[in-house]
């Protein structure tokens, strides 16, 4: 059976054109259409879906777009996207592009438009976001950074995070702080917070004491390493992600330090890991099923044209403090 991306090579146009001829949902040139028509016609392409779904143009269908599934935040977060959509009744498609290596980014697209989706949710990938773009159909980008305009996005409040885990160390009396960041604009944002926030209490941040991670265990592992080896005097860590702190902590812990009473450590999230390692990990909640309930909201709108404006839900962290975090006597 052909597909949609030798459809669009045929043709010679982008996947997303053909989506939109084959959906009617945006216009398309008339010469343009003449030559997506006639490529579908001579590769006899059906879409997925299409049989059942072409009358309402729709297969009830939700895609959400994501790089990686494996981190605890993420199992959270598709959690609650598939409760909110299955209360709306669709179906929610997961497409994670991080086990999709062999596919080209076309090949994606071409499968995930090819299903009839009514709309698309997409974290963290803001590359296969500017191929969809103009598939015509809605899009929602959640907690990650695009600096286009018209954009629908719902994120946390990263700067506000970052003012958070700042204050709460200053609360504590802590003045040598050390962050573990995690790399792209959101981990800026947070740092930008935390700097700030240090600086209105009189403390400083210097470069040393900023590491370069990538939100994945190990480089929380790699941090604490960094800290023993290079023998930074630091009493707290902020760690920009759950998964980073635990990874600090452990190894930390393996080392012979003591958390928090030699050093305490902070992270960010509230993953569901977090209140059943030792000790129990003070956090930055994200109040994901929040984030999530508007983001289905925002596209569902967009969908049925109720709402065609940028909209920019920003959702405030939450401190939750347990045992990994201390005051200095």
């Amino acid at each position: 059976m052909a597909s949609v991306v030798e459809v669009a090579k045929l043709a010679g146009v982008s996947v997303a054109t053909v989506s939109r001829v084959v959906t009617n949902s945006a216009f398309v040139e008339p010469q343009t259409r003449q030559k997506v028509e006639k490529a579908i016609k001579e590769l006899n392409y059906v879409p997925n879906l299409l049989a059942k779904g072409m009358k309402k143009k729709s297969g009830a269908f939700i895609a959400l777009v994501i790089e990686e599934v494996s981190r605890e935040l993420f199992s959270s977060v598709i959690s609650s996207i598939e409760e909110s959509v299955s209360r709306r009744g669709y179906t929610l498609l997961l497409v994670n592009t991080a086990v999709r290596k062999g596919q080209t980014e076309d090949e994606i697209i071409g499968r995930l438009l090819g299903r009839m989706v009514d709309g698309i949710i997409v974290i963290s990938d803001t590359k296969l976001f500017n191929k969809m773009k103009g598939s015509g159909i809605p899009m929602v980008l959640m907690n990650c950074f695009h600096e286009e305009g018209q954009v629908q996005k719902v994120r946390v409040d990263d700067y506000k995070a970052g003012v958070l885990a700042g204050e709460h160390y200053a609360d504590l009396g802590h003045r040598k702080l050390f962050c573990l960041t995690g790399g792209g604009v959101n981990s800026t944002q947070r740092l930008s917070g935390f700097r700030d926030s240090l600086g209105r209490r009189g403390i400083s941040l210097p470069e040393a004491q900023v590491f370069q991670g990538d939100f994945e265990y190990a480089s929380g592992v790699a941090a604490a390493r960094h800290i023993m080896k290079t023998g930074i005097d630091v009493s707290g860590i902020w760690a920009q992600n759950d998964l980073m702190a635990i990874g600090a902590m452990s190894e930390l812990s393996r080392s012979g330090v003591r958390i928090p009473d030699d050093i305490s450590i902070l992270g960010m999230d509230d993953s569901p890991i977090t209140q059943y390692c030792y000790p129990r990990l003070t956090t930055l909640r994200q109040p994901i099923q929040q984030m999530a309930i508007k983001t289905v909201e925002i596209l569902l709108d967009l969908r049925d044209r109720k709402n065609v404006e940028k909209i920019d839900a920003v959702f405030s962290p939450e401190l939750i403090i347990r045992e990994s975090t201390r005051r200095l006597a």
